[in-house]
């Protein structure tokens, strides 16, 4: 385990398996460096994978109070980490942390970029206003310290019932989506929810690394679209559609296409 200090004290932690090109996982809501792992032991034959917790989560810690208002302050954790690791690198993103990814590659410059399934609102689809007001509902939350109520708050706004949630704070992994549960604050800010939680197409002109967007079969039809729309408004992006994936799905579909674009 190592850490990298972050612009404003903040500690991250992180560690690295493998050898050969590096790249740097970044993992999505409520997940951890631990969670990464897997991914991380299946492409360490060929890479040095890197896999760190982001700020307010597992062993790192957070020296900011307030709720954030934009996805600075993990850009600014992200280039302390690749400072540290002082080597060129690629950078791979799942989900919210796609997001972040896609926001950090426009200021960081990865040699590649592999984006899996950013839950963006799709361009298809009206406009949610839902959105503005769950950010709001997190950052009420966020103030009252409540992180087992942002816990809900998030999986209640991805469509989990109540009787759902009360089955799963049974489950083994309740206690760590809670101890986690602030960070939810940076996965909206990330997923820039205040203003609509589209596709920041405002990005996306200035990242000109090869980029591979990734999206599973199996997965909702939101996240398909909102992948294979990445990879049409980028530079020089191309979208893969991994057959039998959905979002959740683990490194024995998610590895290979992701090895052979970092490879290639």
């Amino acid at each position: 385990m190592e850490a990298a200090r972050s612009k404003d004290g903040t500690e991250i932690v992180y560690e690295r398996t493998g050898s050969g090109p590096t790249v740097v996982l970044v993992s999505g809501a409520l997940m951890g460096r631990s969670d990464m792992r897997p991914l991380a032991v299946a492409l360490s034959s060929e890479l040095t994978v890197v896999v760190y917790d982001r700020r307010s989560r597992g062993d790192s810690t957070d020296a900011e109070s307030a709720f954030p208002d934009s996805a600075e302050r993990e850009i600014e954790d992200l280039r302390a980490l690749v400072t540290a690791i002082g080597e060129s690198f690629y950078l791979y993103g799942h989900s919210s942390g796609a997001a972040l990814a896609l926001r950090a590659s426009a200021r960081l410059r990865p040699k590649r970029l592999v984006l899996h399934e950013a839950p963006f609102h799709p361009d298809s689809q009206p406009p949610d206003e839902g959105i503005g007001g769950f950010s709001e509902g997190l950052e009420e939350l966020f103030e009252r310290g409540d992180h087992e109520g942002m816990v809900e708050h998030f999986l209640k706004s991805g469509g989990v019932t109540d009787e759902q949630i009360v089955e799963m704070k049974k489950g083994e992994d309740w206690d760590g989506w809670v101890a986690n549960g602030r960070a939810l604050a940076y996965d909206s800010a990330a997923m820039g929810d205040r203003s609509g939680g589209r596709i920041p197409t405002e990005v996306l002109s200035e990242i000109a690394c090869p980029t591979l967007t990734l999206a599973g079969s199996e997965t909702y039809d939101g996240l398909i679209d909102v992948s294979r729309t990445l990879a049409e408004k980028m530079i020089d992006a191309r979208f893969v559609l991994v057959g039998g994936a959905n979002h959740e799905s683990g490194p024995d579909l998610i590895a290979p296409p992701v090895r052979d674009f970092l490879r290639s």
